[in-house]
């Protein structure tokens, strides 16, 4: 099944014939979901005999899920033929967790890449998400949480110039920034995951691992 993102703008292109031999004006629909939701109508004329392509502009849905697709065609405010498209279409939430970083001393801020440098001098810890798609995704909230065996003292979640955020919130598209104060304990042996969450789904994840034996 095709996949698209939440708000993504596509064009539908669908070939009709008129078999008859008068000409008429038509209006064409297309419909995603169960419910039969109107996401495009286009209307067009078709000549007696005449073949061509309709193109239907459509926005995706703003909620994730498989859609059916059902395309009418009516004239003069009468169906004359109801189809259903032969894949499912799935709209997907377009949030991916690109990367960690943290501030080491209060001071200097590092990227994470194979290795944390000095682990128990870190004071905030960040990650920064991606929303890939066109338009804003609302309902958006985030975690940071702690498991196998450690603990971690967090603060609520704050953004890249420091101010707190209150959830859920609205991501943008492009990157949004997460900040949380850090208080690491010892031994590091525990693993830190990010997770970003809409309207209560688990949408995008990654972990952090802290091992005990540091250099």
């Amino acid at each position: 099944m095709p996949e698209f993102h939440a708000g993504e703008q596509k064009t539908a292109i669908v070939p009709v014939t008129n078999p008859t031999e008068k000409g008429f004006d038509y209006k064409m629909e297309l419909y995603m979901g169960t419910n039969l939701a109107i996401m495009a109508e286009v209307p067009f004329h078709l000549n007696a005999g005449e073949s061509k392509s309709i193109s239907l502009p459509v926005t995706m849905p703003a909620e994730a899920g498989t859609y059916p697709i059902h395309i009418g065609v009516l004239s003069e405010g009468e169906l004359v033929r109801l189809l259903r498209a032969t894949e499912d279409v799935v709209v997907a939430i377009p949030l991916v967790i690109d990367s960690f970083i943290y501030v080491y001393q209060g001071a200097y801020t590092w990227y994470l890449t194979d290795v944390m440098l000095h682990p128990l001098d870190i004071t905030h810890i960040g990650f920064f998400f991606r929303n890939d798609g066109v338009a804003d995704v609302e309902g958006v909230s985030v975690k940071f949480r702690t498991a196998n065996g450690g603990t971690v003292e967090l603060s609520p979640p704050r953004d890249a110039y420091n101010m707190a955020i209150a959830q859920p919130f609205t991501a943008p598209p492009g990157g949004t920034w997460i900040w949380y104060s850090f208080s690491p304990v010892s031994p590091l042996d525990y693993i830190a995951t990010a997770e970003v969450y809409v309207d209560g789904i688990l949408m995008a994840t990654a972990s952090l691992n802290f091992y005990p034996d540091w250099p």
